[in-house]
């Protein structure tokens, strides 16, 4: 059939080919089925889920997680890398101990001085740095202590010259010996001991020196305690039995050379520890020279016993002696220098 100059055609199409529309109002069972089956797995994943703050029932709000916190964390330095000493680098020299016999100077002590000739007086004092000798102290002697004496010398230290008294004075409550000797300008020389006597002899208990108008230095001998101490450098010596200071071995070595005078020939020694009085202490041995004719002003002194102390280290005493055994080996001549290159002090009896 033509109508309006387009062409159709009719074909019958039977009502069964399309489904009917549901009317409206009515739900197919299906749908029904579908959402319930929806509802129940998602009950399920939420009763699945764990337990805790965030959920206390189904569709509860879910609890906020607790808040950050955040803290500063500093690395950790890196380890420094290994200094390697080089080849050239000095060799660190380990520390020397110190003897235990060596004394001490106290802490601010600057280094001794070095003597000069004025060191060669009876009492001279080396620097306080001597050491103590090796060995086993000096055995006791046997002594004849020389009765109360004042004895007058003439006194030379280098070109100068002066007089000088050796005055000992003893009794039941000890005994007292003192040097005064007199040069030009500042050269007094002035010492004193006092102590007690024993069966060893001259036991000191005070060794005073005032020389050249310093200032007093003192060694004190406590026998109690077996030390000797003193009054400047804080240092302790030894105090073995016969020690003397250096004023009292002047009387001492007669003392023990007259309680047996046959024994001591050519090559005899006698040893005696001798302090002075700036912390310095050491044994002296004096070794017998031989028999002495001595010149004095005053005329000879025949048959006088030598005796010679050689310097045991730098700047030491070095010490000869004549007795004279008319007068209980009482010195008839000193002679003390201080080596190397000290001035000497020469006493010779003037009377």
């Amino acid at each position: 059939m033509t109508v309006g100059g387009l062409r159709w055609q009719y074909c019958e199409v039977h009502a069964a080919a399309f489904p009917a529309a549901p009317r409206p109002g009515r739900r197919r069972p299906e749908w029904a089925l579908a959402i319930g089956v929806v509802v129940g797995a998602h009950a399920l994943l939420l009763a699945g889920g764990p337990a805790g703050p965030q959920r206390d029932r189904v569709g509860a709000r879910p609890a906020l997680p607790p808040a950050l916190t955040v803290r500063k964390i500093a690395a950790a330095r890196p380890a420094p890398d290994p200094v390697v000493a080089s080849a050239r680098a000095a060799p660190i020299r380990a520390r020397q101990p110190v003897p235990a016999h060596r004394p001490v100077p106290a802490a601010g002590q600057g280094p001794p001085e070095r003597p000069d000739g004025a060191a060669s007086a009876p009492g001279a004092d080396p620097p306080p740095a001597t050491v103590l000798s090796e060995g086993a102290p000096p055995p006791p002697y046997p002594t004849r202590i020389a009765p109360p004496f004042r004895l007058r010398y003439d006194l030379k230290r280098g070109a100068q010259t002066g007089t000088a008294e050796l005055r000992f004075e003893s009794g039941p409550n000890g005994y007292e010996l003192s040097f005064d000797g007199s040069l030009p300008g500042p050269g007094a020389i002035g010492l004193v001991s006092r102590g007690a006597l024993g069966a060893d002899g001259l036991a000191p208990e005070r060794f005073v020196d005032r020389r050249r108008g310093r200032d007093r230095h003192a060694a004190n001998f406590d026998r109690a305690a077996a030390r000797i101490t003193y009054s400047g450098p804080q240092v302790i010596q030894p105090l073995p039995p016969g020690a003397q200071d250096r004023l009292s071995w002047l009387v001492q070595l007669p003392a023990v050379v007259d309680a047996d005078p046959a024994r001591w020939i050519a090559g005899a020694r006698v040893s005696i520890f001798v302090s002075g009085a700036r912390g310095d202490a050491d044994v002296w041995n004096f070794v017998v020279q031989g028999r002495e004719s001595v010149e004095l002003t005053s005329g000879q002194v025949p048959d006088t016993l030598r005796l010679a102390r050689a310097p045991s280290r730098p700047f030491d005493t070095q010490a000869d002696v004549w007795l004279d055994p008319a007068r209980h080996h009482l010195p008839v001549r000193a002679r003390l220098t201080t080596l190397p290159g000290g001035e000497t002090l020469d006493l010779q009896r003037s009377e």
